[in-house]
């Protein structure tokens, strides 16, 4: 196979989510029924793991409803065990728990959840927020913004994961997971500050404000059930440690107890298979009597019982609920690890999907490019695991050469070794930060092996995923992921699984910028919003957002300064949008396909003069400089080159295209002419 000269501009922007269910099966995959049909088929030995997991346990909420470095990856899953383990427990007590919220009719109860889990690990950390930031008096994320943006499609040309979204009814507000929400906070959307939302008229939220996050996702944990005290005890070392735990489970009214001492809630009807309803865990207490439960849902084996932060207001208890230990519906444990969104400029990703399924591919990649000069910082990666060992995830950093054939044709520059416990999604700081130059091209490779056995096992991929509820959407180009087949590498772009053609694989890279000039630009920037905002609105001195914008002014680390005055800026400016006086730069999601190697979306003469340069440089013994979507395009007929034939191809097309002769894609075009 020639050599492949690729270059790709690189954006801020991630990612799959946890694991609910995994069923293992053989499945043969298969290649993509596209003009690529020359491309070997993914061997059928490799082992599919369905996944599936954002379509399981799935709460709809309502009232009832260079030289190498080797480092340690960052594990959160505690290694060191508390003195011992209370008796009893409570999160308010460490002033580590955000107000109780009602939902009312909406099917918010996923997003209430996993955000008071968020927010109650933030107060558990005692991050930064500013009073101006805060909702009466307490740091509170936007239910709204989870609900919306995950479900709605970016219709940015410009980010690498554009055209990843769910579709659903009523969008997030008609229920969700936890997954959606890990997959959003790592993305660096849906933590949103309450007191900045701004709703435009017709009931949508600014895409201004779609990467406006105060805070984001720095890892996650998760535990599929309880089916020992060692995983109880696991779920309150994580409570002890880092704050409230989500949780769902199957609530019925009939099972429920009310007295002035207690509400509990049992039932052995209905397992995890039948969840509709997500809450957040924020103590314990292990002599909670059988006694207090409602009898009609069959009775605990023993004491004890979790106490729960609902979102059904303070009508009862104060809106808390005690649920035993032993409700056998309890399931999807997770919790969120925040951090500032300003522990670095940029997220690098191709995905921000949440439907992802694994096979048992020996290692997966993306690469990347440079689009400034930055440094890398830290890595960030899934981890899927059933606890019946632990996995080793083995992280390659390569700087790549120019024409690279495959993700480890460069220098292996860092390599970063750790073992995990718990699936979940995860982040991992290089010890030494790598500094790239614009237009460099590195990749991340991804190993995971089995402690115990070092087999290979699952990794992560984005695949069609459709339920009841929810479809998945996602986007890719090639020369962005690759996986290893039968001992080699290839573009997944052109492969297909077992529920269809594959996306990207959740890996993402964090970059800070090295200018000099970004905070002055960041300074600058925010003062044309600020100015706009005045002449726009002579009152909005007053508001919430301009005094959050004029807090930030004050930040002392530049890191820091940047990202505020960053997400002051967006703030203002989708305010600015509510009023009419700006509007966000859509752009229609057209993809480049087969022919357009200008990118300009049409397919013409242009095209065809640079096949036929490539191709004069080739005979030439020269290389032309594209992009390696370019030259995949470039090869119309996909005889594996580039020639004059390509070139007759397209000339040919446009031609009927003028004429009225055709009206389809250059691919269906070429399908026809096949056929004829």
């Amino acid at each position: 196979m020639r050599k492949i000269i690729f270059k790709k501009g690189i954006c801020s922007v991630i990612c799959a989510s946890l694991i609910f269910q995994m069923t293992a099966i053989n499945a043969s995959a298969e290649i993509s029924e596209n003009e690529y049909a020359g491309q070997n088929s993914i061997s059928d030995n490799v082992e599919f793991k369905q996944m599936n997991f954002a379509l399981a346990n799935t709460s709809k909420g309502g009232t009832d409803y260079s030289e190498t470095k080797e480092e340690n990856l960052v594990d959160f899953q505690m290694n060191t065990s508390p003195s011992y383990i209370p008796v009893k427990y409570d999160l308010r007590d460490k002033n580590c728990v955000t107000s109780v919220k009602d939902q009312g009719e909406e099917g918010l109860c996923w997003a209430f959840s996993t955000l008071g889990s968020a927010e109650s690990n933030i107060l558990k950390q005692g991050l930064y927020c500013p009073d101006e930031w805060k909702t009466d008096g307490e740091i509170s994320l936007s239910v709204n913004h989870m609900a919306w943006f995950p479900f709605t499609k970016d219709s940015r040309r410009d980010e690498l994961s554009v055209g990843d979204y769910i579709e659903s009814e009523n969008k997030g507000y008609a229920g969700g997971n936890s997954s959606i929400a890990v997959a959003a906070l790592a993305s660096g959307t849906g933590a949103q500050l309450t007191a900045a939302e701004s709703k435009k008229s017709d009931g949508s939220y600014s895409e201004y404000e779609r990467y406006s996050s105060f805070y984001r996702l720095n890892s996650s944990q998760f535990l599929s059930k309880t089916t020992s005290q060692d995983d109880v005890i696991s779920i309150k070392k994580w409570i002890m440690e880092d704050g409230a735990v989500d949780v769902s489970f199957y609530y019925d009214s009939a099972f429920y107890t009310y007295n002035k001492n207690n509400t509990a809630y049992f039932q052995n009807v209905y397992s995890e298979k039948n969840t509709n309803h997500e809450v957040s865990i924020v103590g314990w207490d292990d002599s909670f009597e059988v006694s207090n439960f409602n009898s009609a849902g069959g009775t605990p084996e023993k004491p004890g019982a979790w106490l729960i932060k609902n979102s059904w207001g303070k009508n009862k208890n104060d809106g808390y609920i005690w649920v035993s230990y032993y409700e056998p519906s309890l399931s999807s444990f997770t919790q969120f690890i925040m951090e500032p969104s300003s522990a670095s400029d940029n997220i690098i990703q191709y995905d921000t999907s949440v439907c992802v399924n694994a096979y048992s591919f020996a290692s997966t990649a993306n690469v990347f490019t440079a689009d400034s000069q930055q440094t890398l910082k830290s890595i960030g990666f899934y981890i899927f695991n059933d606890l019946s060992t632990t996995i080793i995830a083995d992280a390659k950093i390569y700087l790549l050469k120019k024409g690279f054939e495959n993700p480890t044709d460069g220098t292996l520059v860092r390599e970063l070794k750790g073992t995990y416990t718990n699936t979940g999604y995860k982040q991992a700081e290089l010890s030494e930060q790598l500094l790239l130059e614009k237009g460099q091209m590195y990749s991340i490779v991804m190993t995971y092996k089995k402690s115990a056995t070092d087999e290979t096992t699952y990794s992560p991929i984005e695949e069609n995923c459709e339920s009841q509820w929810y479809n998945f959407h996602y986007t890719s180009n090639p020369g962005e992921t690759f996986v290893v087949d039968k001992g080699k590498w290839v573009d997944a772009y052109y492969y297909s699984g077992k529920y269809g053609a594959f996306g990207n694989v959740p890996i993402k890279a964090y970059t800070d910028n090295t200018s000099e000039n970004a905070l002055t630009d960041a300074k600058s920037d925010f003062a044309d919003a600020v100015k706009l905002l005045t002449e726009t609105d002579k009152n909005y001195s007053a508001s919430s957002v301009y005094k959050q914008a004029a807090g930030i002014q004050t930040s002392k680390d530049n890191s820091s300064s940047i990202k505020m005055l960053e997400t002051a800026s967006m703030d203002i400016y989708s305010y600015l949008e509510t009023l009419g006086a700006v509007k966000y730069p859509e752009n229609a999601i057209k993809k480049i396909g087969l022919g357009d190697i200008n990118k300009d979306l049409t397919i013409n003469a242009s095209d065809a003069v640079i096949m036929l340069k490539v191709y004069a440089s080739t005979l030439a013994g020269n290389t032309y400089d594209l992009t390696y979507a370019q030259e995949k395009y470039a090869d119309v007929n996909s005889d594996e080159k580039i020639d004059s034939k390509d070139a007759v191809i397209c000339l040919k097309y446009y031609a009927d295209v003028l004429a009225g002769v055709t009206t389809v894609s250059l691919e269906q075009y070429m399908s026809e002419r096949q056929g004829s």
